[in-house]
């Protein structure tokens, strides 16, 4: 789960990953909460499906009602495209791809939920942090140092938490994350202005609740 299959290194890093699983024992597909971006047609050509989940959220959108329904209506679509995906395993990478998996966890129903860092600490604070971590069963660091950084300051258990280097070889996939399908769900960033503010968190728990209720 990231926002868009760009040439950054965590989008590449899981555009990998998702080349290299066994086809015999994985079924890997993307969603992408922003755009398709420069590497989505070679996701394709390689049999992954893409999936961009809407609507679009633009930067430029000042109105903090409008961009709030936005963040809602995107919540309730993730949501109901992992449940009718019916996957296996969610990988999400990048703040806001682990804290919406994480919080709509409960409705999405997924029975693994993978979370990915890059940073030693995103700036958006510890509680969303702390949340993610909780409701993760496995979290994927690209160094020993970010690794380091989520034991000492979320006081997760050593075994909860893996590097994956940027570059080098792909470690042996662990037994209880050997499911028949997986989802790379890239989640990335929906807008930081949308995001930073307080409204983004029940924005995000309400709906996809919203949406089944009224369904």
């Amino acid at each position: 789960v990231v926002a868009a299959l760009d040439a950054a290194g965590s989008e590449r890093q899981m555009l990998a990953l998702a080349e290299g699983l066994p086809r015999d024992r994985f079924l890997p597909e993307f969603l992408l909460l922003s755009r398709p971006g420069v590497n989505a047609d070679r996701a394709e050509a390689g049999g992954i499906p893409v999936h961009v989940v809407p609507p679009a959220i633009r930067r430029s959108e000042s109105d903090p009602m409008v961009v709030g329904a936005r963040v809602v209506r995107k919540a309730a679509n993730f949501t109901r495209l992992v449940r009718a995906g019916r996957y296996d395993i969610v990988d999400a990478w990048l703040f806001h791809a682990y804290v919406l998996a994480a919080l709509t966890r409960p409705v999405s129903r997924v029975p693994v939920l993978v979370t990915g860092r890059r940073s030693l600490w995103p700036r958006y604070g510890r509680f969303l942090q702390q949340l993610a971590a909780r409701a993760s069963d496995s979290i994927v660091a690209n160094s020993p140092q970010v690794r380091e950084s989520v034991l000492r300051r979320e006081r997760v258990a050593p075994r909860k938490v893996r590097v994956i280097r940027k570059r080098g070889g792909w470690p042996a996939t662990p037994r209880h994350l050997v499911p028949a399908v997986f989802v790379c769900a890239v989640l990335g960033s929906l807008a930081a202005a949308a995001l930073t503010r307080l409204w983004f968190l029940p924005a995000c728990v309400l709906g996809p609740y919203a949406l089944f209720l009224l369904a």
